[in-house]
């Protein structure tokens, strides 16, 4: 089940973007280095290199190279915005998921990012055209779907950064994720010191909450039709591996394909049980709250049922990224607490 935005293709091959898109690829050669696209820099022909490049990054899809640190970026995975924020890169335009914010970006985020102009992308189907308009010298789309037809009509234009192999679509970790984009960037150390943090952040956790060790959870997308419940590789589920918890086995059991969610039905809410189950849902907690089946589980019945009704717990939570996942922690750990009192 993908129920996050994508880049529209259909139809549209390498002789279009070269003949058409009002001009946005010639407008992007223009900008490039040597003419050619692809991933072989973006630096000027003999430029001399900065510190930290040229770069190159293995990645699923191929490897990244750049002559020199790039000047506009265009964050198209989820959560690259927040991680090029973190290594002090203010990128020229990037995803806001949810459609939540109006400059793009969370609270956590939202000091690095400063007055830089960002230009934000919604969705659910972004033109490609648009996207080059930005005159990018580097596209990261390290948590995706993991289309490789996407990536290569970008990749034949500009250097575009995926992310590593998984089974799951935007299934990419937060420790992947940072590492990668701070290798292109020639930043690998400052990467590794960022993904320090977090961990660290993970660690006293579990060391303040050890009642959290081995307890089962599960991780809910509720809508008026169905529930979709998460499994591991999703962000989500992994911070609260993170935690010490332990995904629901009923729910792993039901698991098939890429997909990051398995759907359950209505009338089978009772599968959705575990020791605590944290809700999300673009629907009103007030909603939810009427769902008499779901709050007719033992869960809910008993309080160990979080829904996420704050929008910026919930989104820190949802995007998973070295600066969201703090700023979740400290709003979601009490709650896990509570519900697992005696």
């Amino acid at each position: 089940m993908n129920r996050f935005p994508s880049v529209r293709t259909r139809g549209l091959t390498r002789r279009h973007f070269l003949i058409g898109g009002a001009g946005a690829t010639v407008a992007l050669l223009a900008g490039c280095a040597d003419g050619s696209g692809g991933d072989t820099g973006a630096g000027a022909s003999g430029a001399p290199a900065a510190e930290g490049f040229p770069t190159s990054v293995d990645h699923q899809f191929g490897t990244t190279e750049l002559d020199r640190a790039p000047e506009r970026v265009v964050a198209l995975g989820w959560g690259d915005g927040d991680t090029l924020l973190a290594l002090g890169v203010v990128p020229v335009a990037s995803v806001d998921w949810f459609r939540a914010y109006d400059d793009g970006f969370g609270p956590w985020a939202r000091e690095r990012r400063g007055d830089g102009e960002v230009e934000v992308l919604t969705g659910p189907e972004f033109s490609p055209e648009g996207i080059l308009a930005q005159r990018p010298d580097l596209v990261t789309m390290t948590k995706s779907d993991n289309d490789r037809s996407v990536y290569e009509m970008f990749a034949e234009l500009v250097p575009t950064l995926s992310g590593p192999a998984t089974d799951i679509s935007y299934g990419t970790h937060w420790r992947d994720q940072t590492r990668l984009i701070a290798e292109v960037l020639g930043r690998p150390e400052e990467g590794q010191a960022l993904i320090g943090e977090v961990e660290d952040a993970f660690a006293d956790a579990r060391a303040r909450y050890p009642q959290f060790e081995g307890r089962t959870c599960s991780v809910v997308w509720w809508d008026e039709a169905s529930y979709a419940a998460y499994v591991e590789g999703d962000t989500r589920v992994d911070t609260l591996r993170d935690l010490g918890f332990v995904n629901s086995p009923a729910i792993e059991e039901l698991r098939g394909g890429d997909g990051f969610t398995v759907d359950v039905s209505r009338e089978e809410a009772g599968l959705l049980e575990a020791d605590v189950c944290v809700v999300v849902s673009m629907q009103p907690a007030e909603r939810i709250e009427q769902d008499t089946l779901l709050q007719g589980t033992a869960m809910a019945r008993e309080g160990r049922m979080i829904v996420l009704s704050d929008a910026d717990a919930q989104n820190a939570f949802s995007m998973g990224t070295v600066l969201s996942l703090p700023y979740a922690l400290d709003l979601l750990l009490p709650q896990l607490a509570e519900a697992l009192a005696d």
